[in-house]
């Protein structure tokens, strides 16, 4: 979800199944769930008023997101009361919403099983960005789906990669206008 999305680690932890409408291929961020020592699990608004923001979603993960709610209510079913039906999507195995540390615990399991080196869940979120970049899509339409206040965040952080796209541009003109 974060790769495909690229929304904040504390984003994904804070989605709920109501956010979600796998009919329209659309999720809502309209909630962070951080963990603060000492107090516990803290659900709050997003990072900026720009970060509550609805995204499109292709076709791979609306059908991965319609395999994990089947398990998911099946899992509800099998466990009855034992489960803590709180609404989220990332639970621990009893329904209670998981720490966004568990994310990063997750992810590097994932990744030593498959011999893949090691990255963090804010890297997926710079990787969707990139990849975006690289293809063309507007750095406005990338800035409202990734929850950033206003472009320029994006070209400050990310102006390396479009630096590396000169030999792209050049091209492009070679191949189809001259």
């Amino acid at each position: 979800i974060l790769f495909y999305t690229g929304m904040r680690k504390s984003e994904l932890c804070g989605l709920e199944w109501k956010d979600i409408n796998l009919f329209e291929h659309k999720i809502s961020i309209n909630r962070n769930s951080i963990f603060i020592p000492r107090k516990g699990l803290i659900t709050k608004d997003p990072k900026t008023e720009k970060s509550k923001r609805t995204i499109k979603i292709c076709n791979y993960l609306n059908e991965i997101l319609i395999a994990y709610k089947n398990w998911y209510l099946n899992e509800k079913e099998r466990l009855g009361d034992y489960f803590n039906d709180c609404d989220r999507l990332m639970v621990l195995d009893n329904g209670n919403p998981i720490n966004p540390e568990t994310v990063n615990h997750w992810l590097t399991k994932l990744l030593i099983k498959n011999g893949i080196r090691k990255v963090t869940p804010h890297s997926l979120r710079h990787t969707h960005i990139t990849l975006q970049l690289r293809d063309g899509v507007s750095v406005k339409v990338i800035a409202r789906n990734v929850g950033h206040c206003d472009a320029s965040m994006i070209l400050k952080v990310y102006s390396h990669y479009l630096a590396e796209d000169e030999d792209t541009t050049a091209n492009l003109f070679d191949n189809k206008y001259c």
